[in-house]
């Protein structure tokens, strides 16, 4: 039986709100309403997270998805056609809802055949997660440093690279404009 301390409170209200949320990213017929649950469900995966005292993996949740992605995302909804904003009438919509059934099936056969070890109370405590940022940033900083800032070039180049393009385009634009302009 499962006992109602105030962390499966919070776990069971937190993870019934991403799956509430995931469920009506498929549901919703606008597409900018579907991207506002993907986003109201990468922040309840994040607050999951927390409750996992993976910390630093919800901080990256939060700054990757429910940033940088969904910005990313909204920018591409609001540059699509108007016509193809409404998503209601899918053809993929009854095999989707199959393919959901099925693999909903299939989760709940798989938690309820196999025993799964669960940590709890006094033994959760036992594993001290005290601080996760910290040792990952002791890691990148020490034993990773090398890839760390290998990365951190390569997303620099990539970075100036987006640049170069973007702005020679721009440039032999306005110098063909600048020569029509002398004629």
């Amino acid at each position: 039986m499962i006992e109602f301390s105030t962390y499966n409170v919070i776990f069971f209200s937190i993870s019934s709100f991403t799956l509430i949320s995931a469920i009506s990213v498929g549901l919703v017929n606008s597409l900018m309403r579907s991207l506002f649950f993907l986003i109201l469900t990468f922040i309840g995966v994040a607050g999951l997270f927390i409750l996992l005292s993976a910390d630093f993996i919800a901080i990256a949740q939060l700054l990757i998805y429910a940033g940088s992605i969904s910005i990313l995302l909204l920018f591409a909804v609001m540059l699509t056609p108007e016509s193809s904003t409404n998503n209601g009438n899918s053809k993929y919509f009854l095999p989707g809802i199959l393919i959901g059934i099925i693999f909903t099936y299939l989760m709940v056969a798989l938690v309820t055949i196999f025993q799964f070890n669960q940590l709890s109370g006094i033994h959760l405590k036992k594993l001290d997660f005290d601080n996760t940022i910290a040792s990952i940033g002791e890691l990148l900083l020490g034993k990773y440093i090398i890839a760390f800032e290998l990365a951190s070039i390569l997303l620099l180049f990539a970075l100036i690279g987006a640049i170069s393009i973007v702005r020679s385009n721009e440039s032999d634009f306005l110098i063909s404009l600048n020569n029509k302009d002398k004629k």
